[in-house]
């Protein structure tokens, strides 16, 4: 999301289409977020052998993202496109994914959001915002590229420094060198 721009010149080698193209990537790559947080809601169904709310959401899903699809393409073309993805696919985390959880994991959506979601997410967008304005992009493919794979790896390292799992076998590891220290 952050680093539509770079990333698009990197694999086109063409800064004019990566200048063109990052707004349209970064809106695809916000839609697609939220598309990755709405799997462990299915998940939970999916364990349970029970799809019914899974079909319903999707089915509401489509109904409203094919039409605004079309509408927003005609209108703002590509850019409009992504817009739509990622704004439908946001409403649907922010209404759908609690009536899922009310369901299937009672009582227990706000728990998961402030526990397993945001304190991964805040840090990981923040961090990702001052890399994105701090770092110097080069001109060549490659080297953009590495970059970007080096911007990655960061970034996976403060996603995985927010989440508790991730906080819990860390010091599991570090406990023998931690105790004998």
């Amino acid at each position: 999301m952050l680093f539509s721009e770079p990333i698009l010149r990197a694999w086109t080698g063409r800064a004019e289409i990566a200048h063109h193209g990052a707004p349209i990537l970064c809106l695809y790559a916000i839609g697609n977020g939220f598309v990755a947080l709405c799997s462990f809601p299915y998940y939970l169904q999916y364990a349970r052998g029970d799809l019914r709310l899974h079909f319903i959401g999707n089915v509401l899903l489509l109904a409203l993202l094919v039409p605004l699809v079309f509408l927003a393409a005609a209108r703002y073309g590509g850019v409009g496109t992504g817009a739509a993805w990622a704004a439908v696919n946001g409403l649907y985390v922010l209404a759908w994914v609690p009536v899922v959880h009310a369901r299937v994991f009672e009582g227990r959506h706000w728990q998961w959001m402030m526990r397993d979601i945001l304190p991964i997410v805040v840090p990981t967008v923040l961090a990702g915002w001052a890399l994105a304005t701090v770092i110097p992009w080069p001109a060549g493919r490659w080297a953009t590229l590495a970059v970007a794979v080096a911007a990655g790896i960061v970034l996976l390292a403060v996603a995985g420094c927010g989440s508790p799992v991730v906080r819990h076998r860390v010091m599991k590891l570090l406990a023998p060198f931690i105790a004998h220290a």
